[in-house]
């Protein structure tokens, strides 16, 4: 894989976990949970994480200040990076191959 297409690919894994976010805001949610191992974003009624199913994630508060310049900052902390390699895991347990198919 070259670099263009992986820049492709961290940029549409950037774009799905900041969309996360921005969905749940704007369904009005105050305060969501943020997967420690995938960084998707869910609702914090949730136990798990519906992308990854860890338990483990931290609680955000989506005010304007969370909320200003988000890519970005999801961009800088290698959020995307991150979730691409768990991913991976999850994509090999659910048995899906590189083309997204069962």
């Amino acid at each position: 894989m070259d670099y263009n297409e992986l820049l492709k690919i961290k940029q549409a894994r950037s774009n799905q976990l900041v969309n996360s976010v921005l969905e749940l805001h704007a369904n009005s949610h105050k305060q969501a949970k943020l997967c420690k191992k995938c960084k998707f974003a869910f609702p914090k009624i949730m136990y798990k994480c519906p992308y990854c199913f860890s338990p483990q994630a931290e609680f955000i508060n989506l005010d304007e200040q969370y909320m200003e310049k988000i890519a970005n900052r999801y961009w800088q902390l290698g959020y995307a990076e991150k979730s691409l390699v768990v991913l991976e895991n999850v994509d090999f347990k659910l048995g899906i191959n590189a083309n997204g198919k069962l």
